[in-house]
């Protein structure tokens, strides 16, 4: 779809806007920027330049540093090093991480200042292309050989040169997390948890729906009214820093009962287990039946009266110390959390991965100094062993290689889980590194054997020596010990009530882009739905919660609200008859 003329002229005026800002951010003396480029101004602007670090392999092979903006502001900002920085110099290349914010992605799409490397959104892609920003892949297969023949790959890379090309039928975008959905028997974001300790202190009382649920967090909130540190628990808790395209809060409620929340911002509701689609907008929505529920907690006194004000770090912090009774909004409890069966629970299977990939792809800047660095960093994003050695640290470090099969040591199985740093013997805390990959971590195998014969999985926590003793903590036994089952999905699979796929799977991925002034209006009805939103949960009374849905309703059709879901509708239906037609 090409984009309106009202983007390409806001993109030249925020060009010329910036311009002066841009250019006043490096070294005066060189006109150069110095340091890690973890501000993202002007480096861009030498990113090009080859930066000769320690060299590795002997001494054989130069150490080039790339630039690389991520997509989102999970990872750390800066010069990539440690075992980190050692794997990837074995690469070839160091990495600089530019520090992320919407305004800075706003920036480089005004500017066209890259770094070598960035992560873009689909619609940003299009814009990128037509502007002649990002290398075309297809020209460097051969230097991809993790990428180049790769089954499942190749289907994500041509749905990428069919459908994200900007209609040239080429690569430019490499699709991240790209892999076939699953079946899980831990616990995933679907599921319904409840703080166990004190569930099981107050004598696990069953509960026919979600509204009697409400009575067992009140119970659970008497008898614990503040935790083992001293803090005030609560019901539940929210956090407004989610709200992005839509209320971001109602997502855990609407995946109790098998919907997800891809289409909110079109004001619809999408439920995975009927394959329908449905209008937020009606009285019977579980959108407003969501509402309801949390504004029955909030009246209750169990909802964390500064909901609001949190953002997701402060609501995470407050329910990874379990002082939650049940998890909601957009964060799931896992340690001191088991999933409570209650009827009318619907779980469709969640999964981060795509057999097109994800919403985030990867690009090269077109004009990059770096060019085989940066490929040889996109290949490394696509190569299990690396994958693994990024989670787990280098062979040595809490892994060994004996007789040709990969082991853990034993003093990590014995203390995996205990909430305690892994310490290498350098020193070095093993961290996560936050960012998409090319793979799936469920879908591609290392080629390291376990003592079983197979293939590691690129996780440590999917090897079965970790599932063994995650899997058979005193809390989980507790649990198999009431329920009478294995697993909580063996449980959901008795009642009938477990989806692992659905007949809109994969459908989101052929739905169109909204033009620029439709996206004015999402933007305009996301503003009236979320603040709705928040005023229905601190409602003092029904007249009052009814009265705030009427009007929210109203302020949406005035929007012209339905001509967005009508048109949202048809769309979706154009896509999955796409979707079925490239599956034949």
């Amino acid at each position: 779809m090409k984009k309106q003329l009202l983007k390409k002229t806001l993109a030249i005026v925020l060009s010329l806007a910036m311009a002066a800002s841009l250019a006043g951010c490096g070294d005066k003396n060189t006109g150069e920027t110095t340091g890690t480029a973890a501000d993202g101004t002007t480096a861009a602007q030498t990113a090009g330049e080859n930066k000769t670090e320690a060299p590795s392999d002997g001494g054989n092979q130069e150490v080039k540093t790339i630039t690389l903006y991520p997509g989102d502001a999970n990872l750390q900002s800066g010069l990539v090093g440690g075992y980190k920085g050692d794997l990837f110099a074995e690469h070839g290349f160091a990495l600089d991480v530019w520090a992320y914010s919407d305004e800075k992605t706003n920036a480089i799409l005004a500017s066209g200042d890259m770094p070598d490397v960035m992560y873009v959104t689909r619609d940003n892609l299009e814009v990128m292309i037509e502007a002649g920003m990002v290398l075309n892949l297809d020209d460097y297969m051969d230097k991809l050989p993790h990428i180049a023949g790769d089954e499942q790959l190749e289907v994500a890379m041509n749905y990428a040169r069919e459908y994200e090309s900007a209609g040239t039928g080429k690569l430019y975008g490499m699709p991240t997390t790209v892999g076939g959905k699953t079946l899980s028997t831990g616990v995933t974001k679907n599921m319904l948890v409840l703080n166990w300790e004190y569930y099981k202190g107050i004598g696990a009382p069953e509960f026919k729906d979600q509204w009697e649920l409400i009575d067992v967090m009140k119970q659970m909130t008497e008898k614990y009214p503040v935790g083992e540190d001293g803090v005030e628990n609560w019901g539940t808790y929210l956090n407004a820093g989610s709200d992005t395209d839509y209320w971001a809060n109602i997502t855990q409620y609407l995946k109790w009962f098998g919907y997800e929340p891809t289409h909110l911002k079109f004001l619809l509701e999408t439920d995975m287990v009927n394959g329908e689609y449905r209008s937020i907008l009606e009285d019977d929505s579980k959108y407003r039946e969501g509402l309801k529920w949390y504004n029955t907690v909030y009246r209750e006194g169990l909802m964390d009266p500064d909901s609001i004000n949190n953002d997701r770090q402060t609501q995470k912090a407050k329910v990874d110390n379990k002082h939650a009774m049940v998890t909601s909004g957009t964060l799931q409890g896992y340690g001191g959390y088991q999933p409570i069966y209650m009827p009318g629970t619907k779980i469709y299977q969640e999964s981060w991965n795509s057999i097109y990939g994800t919403n985030t792809l990867m690009v090269i800047n077109a004009k990059s100094k770096n060019i085989d660095a940066a490929l040889a960093f996109i290949d490394m994003m696509a190569d299990p062993d690396a994958y693994m050695r990024v989670f787990m640290g280098n062979e040595g470090d809490i892994w060994y290689v004996e007789d040709g099969i990969a082991y853990l040591r034993q003093d990590i199985i014995d203390n995996y889980g205990n909430g305690e740093d892994i310490v290498f013997e350098n020193g070095e805390v093993l961290k996560l590194w936050s960012t998409p990959w090319i793979i799936s971590d469920s879908s591609f195998l290392t080629s390291y054997k376990g003592p079983d014969g197979n293939n590691r999985e690129v996780r440590v926590d999917r090897w079965f020596e970790i599932q063994d003793k995650v899997n058979n903590t005193p809390q989980q036994q507790e649990w198999r010990e009431m329920t009478g089952y294995d697993y909580y999905v063996d449980q959901v699979m008795d009642a009938g009530n477990y989806y692992l796929t659905s007949d809109l799977d994969y459908v989101a991925n052929f739905a169109s882009i909204p033009d620029d002034m439709m996206q004015l209006t999402l933007d305009a009805i996301k503003d009236v739905v979320v603040n709705a939103s928040w005023q229905m949960v601190y409602a003092e009374s029904d007249e009052q919660f009814d009265a705030i849905w009427n009007q929210m309703v109203e302020d949406c059709i005035n929007l012209e609200a339905q001509d967005i879901i009508d048109w949202r509708l048809n769309d979706l239906e154009q896509a999955r008859a796409t979707r079925d037609a490239l599956s034949e």
